[in-house]
């Protein structure tokens, strides 16, 4: 099984400069050396954003994934980094290496001492999924479910302390990706049966949001990035496959408000990013911008019904958009580095979000987190 099955990056541009740079980035990030921060750059004149100090550990680090239990508490995972804000400085928490090329793709906080992260490492050509614990003091490994020719986790939601999902993809017959879902309760991980998809054979997982374990969704698309679109929803029994207007591109990003009032971000299959709206009955595409071509979105916050954000890329350059209950706006902001890429967001009602993600220098890669206050 080659790497590309599962790999999770937040854009076609970023996967390309990525697969070349990958190998000393997880090198030196094995190390978690004594870090470095990234210095802040200036913006757009009409943007609302600012860069912020962030620290570079290993030299050369990828951001993919932000969660957090209050603004004075949030984390970022990525490759291979953890890092943590305590309101006021971003902090590197060393994670625990599993070996490999390894990766934290996504991360669920419960509280200062329950935190959540998931991803895989390679090693000799086969990929394996990887959980890891924060109990206040460190990370640890924790076992989980492992498949014959390997598997990979993208995303986890945590409803509770033995309440836990995360979902991915595995292999077991050296040909397809199966959709993978796990499950914690709270003694430990084990695999939830995913449904027989309808017109998809294989297909990865990438995103999982919802409101409680009785209202839940689950996407991601059939393997290589280009087919069918699959969205599950989870009534507290079962997962049902719904309908998606998008007979193409790839879903990256779910947010749900209400359980009338749910979007789904990524990139469609015209090159131009994706949002779709669930009103309770259907989901239906809305448009919005097209700020280029090779644009898209990688996440999706939400905090009420008229004001939501979206992150991803358009070129080489970063891209934020805004909801305000009537249209998705373009928010400009500043794009430091040669190749820029926002894989992650993350919104409170305070009118506080931070944006994040990675960017490319000469040097190498680099973190990058862009916050605001006036996000209302």
């Amino acid at each position: 099984m080659t790497r590309h099955m599962f790999r999770a990056v937040p854009s076609t541009l970023f996967f390309l400069a990525a697969s070349l740079m990958l190998g000393s980035a997880s090198a030196a990030a094995q190390t978690q050396g004594s870090p470095t921060s990234s210095a802040a750059v200036p913006v757009p004149s009409r943007s609302i954003w600012k860069q912020m100090l962030t620290p570079n550990p290993g030299g050369d680090e990828l951001l993919l994934a932000f969660a957090a239990n209050s603004e004075t508490d949030i984390w970022a995972v990525g490759d291979f980094l953890s890092l943590n804000f305590n309101g006021h400085v971003w902090n590197v928490i060393p994670l625990a290496f599993p070996g490999g090329q390894s990766a934290m793709n996504g991360v669920t906080v419960i509280s200062p001492t329950d935190v959540w992260a998931v991803g895989s490492t390679e090693s000799a050509n086969h990929v394996t999924s990887v959980i890891e614990h924060f109990d206040g003091q460190r990370w640890t490994i924790v076992p989980s479910p492992q498949f014959l020719n390997g598997s990979v986790l993208q995303s986890v939601r945590a409803f509770s302390v033995n309440d836990i999902f995360a979902v991915g993809g595995s292999n077991s017959d050296h040909t397809q990706v199966k959709p993978l879902i796990e499950h914690y309760d709270g003694t430990q991980w084990t695999v939830v049966h995913t449904p027989a998809l309808k017109n998809v054979k294989s297909a990865t997982l990438f995103t999982i949001a919802g409101l409680s374990h009785s209202d839940f969704w689950i996407a991601g698309d059939s393997e290589g990035n280009t087919g069918i679109p699959v969205v599950l929803h989870f009534d507290g029994q079962k997962f049902i496959q719904v309908s998606f207007p998008e007979a193409g591109g790839t879903i990256r990003g779910i947010a749900e408000i209400a359980s009338n009032d749910a979007w789904i971000v990524g990139t469609g299959s015209d090159g131009f990013p994706l949002t779709v709206h669930w009103d309770g009955s259907a989901w239906k595409s809305v448009a919005g911008p097209k700020p280029g071509t090779s644009s898209g979105f990688n996440a999706v916050s939400a905090v009420s019904s008229t004001s939501v954000w979206a992150t991803g890329g358009v070129g080489f350059a970063n891209l934020v958009e805004h909801w305000d209950g009537k249209s998705w706006k373009i928010s400009p902001i500043a794009s430091p580095g040669d190749l820029n890429v926002l894989s992650t967001t993350l919104a409170f009602r305070s009118g506080s979000v931070f944006v994040g993600g990675t960017t490319l220098h000469t040097n190498g890669f680099e973190p990058q987190v862009f916050h605001t206050t006036k996000g209302k």
